[in-house]
C-alpha cells in the first residue's frame, strides 16, 4: 500500500535532483562557452612581440641548382629582375635584351631594333594590368611590355637613371639625368619625369644626382636618394603624385648620398645605405645613423630587410674579411662571415633563409638567422644581383661576367 505523504516526498526529491541537474548543465555550457571565446581571438592577441618570439623556421629543405641558362654572344652583363605575376622572371642584360625565365627553363630572350637597343638600366611592373616598363640608355627610351611583346618605345630627352611604379596614383617615375654631351651654355640640372602611362605629366626638378628611388606602400609616397653637394651629401626628396612635399638634407659621415632605400611593408619604416659605410634608419620624420663599426670598418653594398624578425642584413667587404652584418634597430646583433665580396641580399621568409651572392668567390651563401647553413657555387663568374620567387621557390642568381643565370630550387616548390 502507498502512502500518500511518501509519494508527495519522493517527488520533492525527484524535482530538487532535476533542477541541480539543470543548473549545473548551464554552467558547463557557460564555461566551454569562455573557453572557446579565448580560443577564438585573434593570433596577435596572444603571441609575444617578433623580437621576443620564437621564429620557426617554415622549412628544412635547401634549394639546389636546377639549370643554368646561358646568353648568346652580345647579350652579357647579366642584371636585376623581377618576378611577373604571370610567373616568369624578367632579368636585364644591360647590353639591351631581357631573359624571360620559366625556373630554369628559357621562355624568350627579348631583343629590340638596334636603333633602340640601349644599355638596360631598370624595371618595373603595373600590377593592375601585367604590363612591365623598362628604361635604356644611349639611345634613351621608355618601352612598354606585355607578356613577351613590346608594345610601346617611347624616346626619351635625358638618360634615365631609375624607374618606379607607384600603384597608389597608377604613375610611373622616372630619375633622369641631362645628356652627356650637352652644350656647356646649358646649366647642369637633373630631375624626375612622371607618367600616366606614356603620357608626361611633370617634370621635376632636382638639385642633385638621383642614387635611389622607392615606393613606400604604407604612406603611397616616392621617396628620391640623392647627394647635394661636398659638405651635405645626404638628402632624400619625397613626392607626392606630381609634387615635392619634402626635402630633407643632412649632415654627411661617409662618403656619398643615398644609394639604395628599403621598406618594411608592414611598418612603412625606412633604412637608407649612404655610400659605403653608413645606413641611416627612418622612421616617421626621426632619421638616426646607425653605428657599424666606423668609417674603413665596412664596405656595405647591399641591405635587405626580414621583417618577421625585424632585422636588417648587410653585405659588407673589407679586405681581408666579407660578411654580412644583421641589424635590430639601431645597433648590430651578429656579423656573418660568407664569401668574398659579398654583393646582392635577398630575404625569403616563404622558406626562411637568406641568400648572398659572392662576387669574387663564384658562390651564394644561405643563412638562417644568423648562421650560414650552406653555401653553393653558383656555375659562373661574378654573381652580383638575385631575383626571387618565393611562392614558386625558384632562386635566379645573374652572373654578370659570365652572361648566365643559375637558377636555384627546392624540391617540391610551391605552386
Amino acid at each position: 500500500m502507498i502512502h500518500p505523504k511518501r509519494h508527495r516526498s519522493d517527488c520533492y526529491l525527484w524535482f530538487s535532483t532535476l533542477i541541480s541537474l539543470i543548473v549545473l548543465l548551464l554552467l558547463l555550457t557557460i564555461l566551454a562557452a569562455c573557453n572557446n571565446e579565448l580560443a577564438l581571438r585573434p593570433v596577435e592577441e596572444q603571441t609575444l612581440p617578433m623580437s621576443q618570439a620564437t621564429i620557426a623556421p617554415f622549412t628544412e629543405t635547401l634549394p639546389h641548382l636546377l639549370g643554368v641558362i646561358q646568353m648568346p654572344p652580345k647579350h652579357g652583363l647579366t642584371r636585376q629582375g623581377l618576378i611577373h605575376p604571370n610567373g616568369y622572371a624578367y632579368i636585364l642584360n644591360y647590353s639591351g635584351s631581357i631573359i624571360v625565365a620559366d625556373g630554369p627553363n628559357l621562355v624568350d630572350l627579348m631583343t629590340w631594333p638596334e636603333d633602340m637597343r640601349g644599355r638596360l638600366a631598370d624595371i618595373t611592373i603595373n600590377p593592375s594590368t601585367g604590363e612591365s616598363y623598362v628604361i635604356g640608355r644611349r639611345p634613351d627610351f621608355l618601352h612598354t611590355i606585355s607578356g613577351t611583346g613590346i608594345v610601346k618605345s617611347l624616346p626619351l630627352d635625358d638618360e634615365p637613371q631609375l624607374l618606379a611604379y607607384n600603384p597608389a596614383t597608377g604613375y610611373t617615375y622616372i630619375p633622369y639625368l641631362p645628356p652627356p654631351m650637352r652644350p656647356k651654355e646649358i646649366p647642369w640640372y637633373s630631375g624626375i619625369a612622371v607618367f600616366n602611362g606614356t603620357e608626361l605629366l611633370a617634370d621635376i626638378p632636382l638639385n642633385a644626382i638621383p642614387h635611389a628611388l622607392t615606393v613606400n606602400p604604407i604612406d603611397g609616397l616616392i621617396y628620391v636618394g640623392h647627394g647635394v653637394d661636398k659638405e651635405t651629401l645626404n638628402s632624400l626628396t619625397v613626392i607626392s603624385g606630381t609634387a615635392i612635399l619634402t626635402s630633407t638634407s643632412f649632415a654627411s659621415t661617409g662618403g656619398s648620398g643615398i644609394e639604395q632605400m628599403i621598406v618594411n611593408p608592414h611598418t612603412g619604416e625606412m633604412y637608407l645605405k649612404q655610400g659605403i659605410n653608413v645606413i641611416h634608419r627612418k622612421n616617421g620624420s626621426q632619421i638616426s645613423s646607425i653605428d657599424i663599426g666606423g668609417k674603413g670598418a665596412h664596405h656595405i653594398n647591399s641591405i635587405a630587410i626580414d621583417t618577421r624578425r625585424n632585422w636588417i642584413y648587410a653585405t659588407s667587404w673589407e679586405e681581408p674579411t666579407s660578411q654580412v652584418l644583421v641589424l635590430e634597430e639601431d645597433k648590430v646583433i651578429a656579423s656573418i662571415p660568407v664569401g668574398r665580396d659579398p654583393r646582392d641580399v635577398v630575404v625569403d621568409e616563404t622558406h626562411d633563409y637568406v641568400y648572398v651572392v659572392n662576387r669574387l668567390s663564384g658562390s651564394m651563401s644561405i643563412i638562417r638567422g644568423t648562421e650560414v647553413i650552406t653555401t653553393v657555387g653558383t656555375e659562373g663568374w661574378g654573381p652580383a644581383h638575385i631575383t626571387l620567387d618565393e611562392q614558386r621557390g625558384y632562386i635566379y642568381v645573374s652572373n654578370s661576367d659570365s652572361a648566365s643565370v643559375a637558377v636555384f630550387g627546392f624540391d617540391s616548390p610551391s605552386q
